[in-house]
């Protein structure tokens, strides 16, 4: 991954001894595994001893492809970490020397460690495959405290220690959760690459059938299948994983004969509770499943649950072509790639045709299809239209599924899936609940449900709570995490949900949503535009077909007067509606705008400038009379008694709205809107749902429109100098009509002023970026 080839062995400096191979560094005996960042520093610059390393090297080598991270503070902290681990001294150093402003050098001798044989005798090969013992609490902590990471994932209760264990008390077990239980990728044993589809289908399905267990709490596969391949302690894993129990195994032999053995093992102590192989034929796989199945709820009954495993489901099929046509499926989705969507409907599709009575294989497509509408509609196809034709496809599946199997917990779920993209709101919420009971360990499922209730008036509690259970079921899937974040900025609490976005990130680097809220965050909260055009970059690389990523990072292009780098986000034949009526917005085609609004009225939303977007285009009596139609038909904002009634999240639309009015003469009912905006805040207490990210400007806008101009300066001042939302500035301070009036206001130019400042400020950031290769050039395409 750096710019060194990978070495081995082991080497000594001072008296410490790096194992190159495994990354443990030797402190007269006791071993330290460094942090992956400290030793491929260390690794790099003990290769040249003596020989000046620069920075811009040693980023390269750490991060060759550009991440999410601050590169240059991150070299800085890592190298720190390897001067405390080093216990060096950055002002009279005896390992690393700075060489300011351009790198650092290391200054001791370096040696290989050999004996007279030339093989490793270094004290850390000594210890190969030797035991762990307990080192003294205080260093233990100081080691800990030395190679964290920043948010701590390795727990500091043991580490390596002497080959000697002489007196040394074996480890207490871990605290793990008793009731949860993790199956592992089983391992491929037979020689033959094309068998490893067996290895991970077996324990795919072992996974599947347990999960309808009560009593039992089942990770899901995104987490458990994150350890394939990787030779970590099972201690450890239990401990990321959060279960005491694991399912391990292994499949070997050859056709027409396989031998599975499997064991279930206790993560606190590393011991094994039940262990056993099987001899079987290839055409006996099926019953093979179900044996291991039923031996492992058995052992489980005894060790974590008097009650039992419950009843255990069969996962629906004897043909073994659409059994693995599924299992393919099911792996490729989980990295929610445009590409591997794509490719998992066709492998389900090919599993339903295979096996037309295939229970679980119809659920999964379902699935598929709305996730492949959601994450990655095609360029051609608006999202509400493609979710639209999903769920048309969706719904036979499920309704099949359940046809064949009405207490399928799995197909209710899909079916609250399809309701709540549809915006079934009540159906959905039946649906789930009455799926999840079923089916407790659906990780999907409960993260679904979340998903519904966070956007629910006064079930923001609730939802949380579904989604802090699907992070339990699934502790790896990023998911939960991503969704708990969305929440947060939602919220408007921005600092909770970036940090929960950063660590969706570390759960998985690639996840490209996390990135494009990072940049929507830097935008809307904070004004940090060149920092969202970053992210909005790095995660179009990752994933370059999203609609709502381009349309985003066109949106904060826009910010900086970037409207070529804008339009080249449009797709070539069929423009995305949002993006290209931001740049006519932009360009003050106010008309041509709003007609792309009126042409997809389903796509309408609340919270966005789409609103506006119809007022400035309202220039003709007629004109003004359709936008105000056309607001009606899409939200509420009176009550049965005529009085004027502003749900959260439709403030923006009530001060259009009353603009419409007042234009038309309507003067009282303007004004009793504008009203119920400002008493907003007190209504949003009550229901606790999240508002539109701009109220503090709408709210302004309000107040302006009013005749209440101090008022409107002193809000407008808060959402931009305190709350840093000057998102939209080039429309609010040089053309938006609510504001006409103030624009000769002294407190009024002083923050248009200060706006302008800031565009200048992050436009020289945008060139910096540029310049460090972190953002692309972009060429215009053809006009719109």
């Amino acid at each position: 991954m750096g710019d060194t080839e990978p070495r081995t062995g082991r080497i000594r400096f001072g008296e410490l001894t790096l194992d190159l191979s495994t990354g443990e560094l030797d402190h007269d005996g006791v071993r330290v595994q460094l942090q992956d960042h400290v030793f491929r520093i260390l690794e790099l610059l003990t290769a040249q001893p003596g020989e000046l390393v620069t920075r811009e090297r040693l980023i390269a080598h750490l991060w060759p492809r550009t991440t999410y991270i601050d590169t240059d503070a991150g070299l800085n902290t890592a190298v720190r970490k390897l001067r405390a681990v080093l216990h060096d001294d950055a002002d009279a150093p005896r390992f690393v020397e700075t060489v300011p402003r351009r790198g650092y050098r290391f200054i001791a001798s370096v040696s290989p460690v050999l004996d007279a044989t030339g093989a490793d005798a270094s004290p850390s090969g000594r210890l190969a495959g030797g035991s762990r013992r307990w080192v003294r609490p205080a260093m233990l902590a100081a080691i800990a405290l030395l190679i964290a990471v920043p948010v701590a994932l390795i727990a500091p209760q043991f580490v390596p220690g002497r080959a000697d264990t002489q007196g040394a008390s074996a480890p207490p077990a871990a605290k793990l959760p008793d009731r949860n239980v993790a199956v592992l990728p089983f391992v491929n044993l037979t020689g033959d690459p094309q068998r490893d589809h067996l290895a991970l289908g077996l324990s795919d399905t072992l996974l599947h059938r347990l999960a309808d267990a009560h009593d039992i709490n089942v990770i899901a596969r995104t987490s458990s299948f994150a350890f394939k391949g990787r030779d970590e302690d099972v201690r450890e894993i239990g401990r990321k994983l959060n279960a005491r129990y694991l399912v391990e195994g292994s499949v070997q032999g050859s056709a027409p004969r396989l031998r599975v053995t499997a064991q279930l093992i206790d993560a606190a102590t590393g011991t094994h509770v039940w262990s056993k192989a099987f001899d079987r034929q290839l055409g006996d796989f099926f019953a093979v499943e179900d044996e291991i199945t039923l031996e492992i709820a058995r052992a489980l009954r005894l060790s974590v649950s008097e009650r039992g495993a419950g009843s255990l489901r069969q996962i629906g099929t004897g043909n073994f072509d659409a059994w693995l046509a599924y299992e393919q499926g099911r792996a490729l989705v989980v990295s929610r790639r445009t590409a591997d969507l794509h490719a998992a409907v066709a492998s389900l599709e090919r599993a339903v045709r295979l096996d037309p009575q295939f229970v679980a294989a119809h659920v999964e497509l379902a699935h598929a299809y709305m996730n492949e509408a959601s994450f990655a509609s095609a360029g051609t196809t608006p999202s509400a239209q493609a979710i639209r034709e999903a769920a048309r496809r969706a719904m036979p599946l499920v309704s099949q599924a359940l046809a064949l199997n009405p207490t399928s917990g799995e197909a209710l779920i899909a079916r609250a899936h399809i309701a709540s993209a549809e915006g079934d709101v009540v159906s959905a919420e039946a649906d789930f609940r009455r799926g999840l009971a079923l089916s407790p360990n659906d990780a999907r499922g409960h993260l679904q449900f979340g998903q519904l209730l966070i956007d629910e008036p006064g079930k923001l509690d609730e939802g949380l709570a579904e989604i802090a259970r699907a992070r339990l079921l699934d502790p790896l899937e990023p998911r939960s995490l991503y969704y708990a974040g969305l929440a947060e900025l939602f919220r408007g609490n921005t600092a909770e949900g970036e940090r929960l976005m950063f660590e969706t990130l570390r759960v998985r680097p690639d996840f490209a949503p996390a990135l494009a809220r990072l940049g929507w965050s830097s935008w809307r909260r904070g004004g940090r535009f060149a920092d969202a055009i970053r992210y909005g970059e790095q995660a179009l690389r990752i994933d370059p077909e999203p609609e709502w990523i381009r349309s985003l990072l066109g949106r904060w292009y826009l910010e900086l007067g970037e409207v070529e780098s804008a339009r080249s986000l449009l797709a070539s034949k069929s423009p995305e509606r949002t993006l290209a009526m931001d740049i006519l917005f932009y360009r003050r085609e106010y008309a041509r705008a709003a007609e792309l609004v009126y042409a997809v009225p389903e796509a309408f939303s609340a919270c966005d400038e789409d609103a506006y977007v119809l007022l400035a285009g309202a220039n003709t009596a007629a004109a003004a009379d359709r936008a105000r139609r056309f607001l009606q038909a899409r939200i509420t904002l009176w009550d049965e008694r005529g009085n004027a009634d502003v749900g959260p999240g439709h403030e923006l639309v009530a001060v259009v709205m009353a603009r419409l009015l007042e234009s038309s003469g309507d003067r009282t009912r303007a004004h009793q809107l504008l009203e119920a905006v400002l008493a907003g805040p007190t209504q949003r207490a009550k229901t606790n749902a999240p508002p539109c990210s701009s109220v503090g400007v709408v709210r302004a806008r309000a107040l302006a429109v009013l005749g209440r101009h101090a008022e409107a300066v002193a809000e407008l001042r808060r959402a931009t100098l305190e709350q840093q939302a000057w998102g939209l500035g080039w429309y609010i301070f040089e053309h938006d009509p609510s504001f006409a009036a103030l624009r000769d206001e002294p407190g009024f130019a002083t923050l248009h002023d200060a706006y302008r400042a800031r565009v200048a400020a992050e436009r020289a950031r945008l060139v910096e970026l540029r310049t460090k290769g972190l953002i692309p050039r972009r060429t215009e395409p053809e006009a719109l």
